[in-house]
């Protein structure tokens, strides 16, 4: 067991995101895309830490690749995503107006396509970052999560309106993921627990809040292709006031989630 955690972190991310990737290309299930896609999140946040400890070019490089990977597997996700909300709310007309089921086929056979080559990505990766791996030390891992919870902390406490909620989140996901490689010596007080524990819920809903967020952004640019169907437009009508509704809710929940996060900072401090 290497005694530097990220380091370990990194190690068992980049396998797990492997087989996924190797199980999704013989079945490409919903799940398993999931699984992946928060695989190569975990991977980035070690790579986020190697690039500010040595500034190497291979890394950024490296990064880039696993960025381009992640966003391809994004784009099946979200329209896997919309189209299971339309289908819940019974908006099958939308559905074929939008052809999900066609845009999922089509960015699922691109994605296959560009599988053996992102194996081949992952492995490189792998040999590039294992080389760096000596200069990573478990007091610059404590370091890198100090900093992070500090910036994540201050974003929290300071980020005024709904705009600034999503950059927020990816503060506090970066947070979370490094918060696997604290060593093992070091036990979390309790208050600090707990500020980790809602930072989680906060940053599920407004996961949840930003994903309607981007399908009603669709469901608005659908006005000319429904244009003269009375039915097409009823039904776009409700779903937008559906979606806007259930955002509604989760923006309560967060701005309450906010509130208590402070009052645990504030009473950590």
């Amino acid at each position: 067991m290497n005694a530097v955690r990220s380091v370990d972190f990194f190690i068992s991310q980049h396998q797990k995101a492997v087989n996924d990737l190797e199980n999704y290309f013989h079945d490409p299930d919903m799940e398993i895309l999931h699984e992946f896609r928060v695989e190569v999140k975990k991977i980035r946040s070690v790579l986020f830490l190697i690039e500010q400890i040595t500034g190497s070019k291979k890394v950024k490089k490296a990064h880039r690749q696993i960025r381009h990977i992640f966003h391809k597997a994004g784009e099946i996700r979200e329209l896997q995503l919309e189209s299971v909300w339309l289908h819940r709310h019974r908006k099958f007309n939308l559905l074929r107006l939008m052809e999900y089921d066609k845009e999922i086929k089509k960015s699922d056979r691109s994605f296959h396509l560009e599988v053996p080559e992102m194996l081949h990505s992952f492995k490189k990766i792998r040999e590039k970052i294992e080389k760096i791996f000596p200069y990573l030390t478990q007091q610059k891992s404590d370091h890198y999560i100090t900093k992070k919870w500090q910036e994540t902390l201050l974003a929290v406490l300071t980020v005024k309106t709904e705009t600034g909620w999503h950059e927020t989140r990816k503060k506090i996901k970066q947070l979370l993921y490094a918060r696997n490689w604290i060593a093992e010596a070091i036990v979390l007080p309790v208050p600090v627990n707990r500020i980790f524990l809602v930072l989680d819920n906060l940053q599920s809903l407004i996961g949840q809040w930003h994903d309607l967020k981007l399908l009603e952004k669709k469901l608005l640019s659908l006005e000319k292709k429904s244009k003269g169907h009375a039915m097409l437009i009823r039904e776009q009508q409700l779903a937008i006031k559906k979606l806007q509704l259930e955002q509604d809710d989760l923006a309560k929940k967060i701005i309450i989630s906010f509130r208590n996060i402070r009052k645990n900072i504030i009473a950590y401090r």
